[in-house]
């Protein structure tokens, strides 16, 4: 009933979600806590006046909210079809933390000085000026439409995440000393963070275009993602990257990793002619695409290198000196991969997709994919457990490949029947299950693979009587 809680004057918590049709709480003078969800209708002016008021979570129809009145909120929360007047929040300095995703034209925030956190979505629209000198501030997410906004009069920010129709100023993060952690994807032009000595993860994207020394000497940097334009990206004096992902429209100075000790993990989708990683002692995973262009030695020395996928230009690819591999990906325009079978005999899974001609891989990779434009030499798939093969292989046989199990085995046919296989080559594979072939195979006899699943063959071959009896 509308008048339910009428004469609870020491009620001090209230939690709704119930049919309740013109509830009025402004007589509820000692109300600390307030949680309304549908189906409940609140009256007009239903909050206002409540002196003792410290948290309001309102997630119900509301039109023409106004707190002003309740000086002691501390935490705010608003999710629905709630209407929050452009000043409905004025004057509240006891609040600290404001989440709102509701109706408000012209929010302005600034006279709140005791805000740490705020986080903001649409239909939201913020005044340009709405964040102004707000001291204590340590953790902003807007989602909301701001044109002009400047944080820099906030000095202790931590934490910013921006990602909607947000114009951010060119500085408008400056000299923000305490600034941790920036994601933003919104508008600005010709941002500047290296004024911000204490960042140590950011993620850049689109529309934001960096300043050429946007990054510079940013000691703390540890990780670090650009989806944005930047031309001119050099990292070489932020010795603490960790993680590196570029993506878009950067250019990549030749030398902008070089020396970063600390480096893990690379990935490139840029712009760089001539990279080499050599330098980066520690790194274990390199992942390059187009249009990056690397130097055929950059891998030389890299001990800790782990994991390599490359589809970007390398004439000459030595990963000899690597002598940890555990899975190597090459796919066109790598043109070749020299000298590279010394350096695998660790390695347990190799996929190529690039020209090479005479590759042997009997020292020592258990996983195998290869695909065209590649040769491979007899008997170098000794030690396989998987393999998929859609290249050139004269007189094929995998019958001592005695440790081939799981779910694969996989050999197809590509331009005039490339892969030609001999008489018993699936002799005594015991573990396989699951069997597809579309090449030229004359006598097939699977009679000792017992354990097969699934057999797939398209090809016209000759299948010796007798050979599926036992599966």
């Amino acid at each position: 009933m509308p008048n339910g809680l009428h004469g609870l004057r020491s009620l001090k918590s209230v939690l709704l979600k119930c049919t309740c049709e013109g509830l009025d709480l402004s007589s509820r003078p000692n109300l600390r806590a307030i949680f309304i969800y549908e189906p409940v209708i609140l009256l007009p002016k239903t909050l206002h006046g409540l002196q003792e008021l410290e948290s309001v979570s309102l997630h119900r129809k509301y039109d023409g909210l106004d707190l002003s009145s309740c000086p002691n909120i501390k935490s705010i929360c608003i999710d629905g079809p709630v209407t929050l007047m452009p000043n409905g929040l004025h004057g509240l300095r006891s609040l600290k933390i404001v989440s709102l995703k509701c109706k408000c034209d012209g929010l302005d925030l600034s006279s709140c000085p005791n805000l740490r956190a705020i986080r903001l979505y649409e239909p939201v629209t913020l005044l340009p000026n709405a964040l102004h000198g707000l001291q204590e501030l340590e953790s902003v997410s807007l989602h909301c439409k701001c044109d002009g906004l400047d944080l820099s009069s906030c000095p202790n920010i931590e934490s910013i995440c921006i990602d909607g129709p947000v114009t951010l100023m060119p500085n408008g993060l400056h000299g923000l000393r305490s600034l941790k952690i920036v994601s933003l994807k919104c508008k600005c032009d010709g941002l500047d963070l290296s004024s911000c000595p204490n960042l140590s993860p950011i993620r850049i994207y689109e529309p934001v275009t960096l300043l050429p020394n946007a990054l510079h000497g940013l000691q703390n940097l540890e990780k670090v993602s650009l989806k944005c334009k930047y031309d001119g990206l050099d990292l070489s004096l932020c010795p603490n990257i960790e993680t590196l992902d570029i993506e878009g429209a950067v250019i990549l100075l030749p030398n902008a990793i070089y020396g970063l000790q600390k480096l893990k993990r690379l990935k490139l989708i840029c712009n760089c002619d001539g990279l080499d990683v050599s330098s980066c002692q520690n790194i274990e995973a390199i992942y390059v695409n187009k249009p990056v262009n690397l130097l055929p030695k950059s891998l030389r020395g890299l001990q800790k290198l782990n994991i390599v996928w490359f589809s970007c230009k390398c004439e000459g690819l030595n990963v000899s000196t690597c002598s940890h591999m555990e899975e190597i990906y090459l796919k066109e325009p790598v043109t070749s991969w020299l000298n590279a079978q010394h350096g695998l005999h660790e390695d347990k899974k190799v996929l190529l997709k690039c020209k090479y001609d005479g590759v042997d891989l009997s020292s020592g990779p258990t996983i195998v994919e290869i695909d065209i434009y590649v040769t491979l030499l007899p008997n170098s798939l000794d030690k396989l457990i998987k393999v998929s093969l859609q290249c050139k292989y004269d007189a094929l046989d995998l019958s001592t490949c005695l440790k081939i199990s799981d779910d694969l085995v996989r050999i197809e046919r590509y331009l005039y029947n490339r892969v030609e296989t001999l008489k018993y080559n699936l002799h005594g594979l015991q573990n396989i299950t699951n069997v597809s072939l579309k090449c030229k195979f004359h006598g097939l006899d699977l009679v000792s693979c017992k354990n097969i699943e699934i057999l797939d063959i398209e090809e016209p071959e000759t299948l010796l009587p007798n050979s599926l009896q036992d599966l």
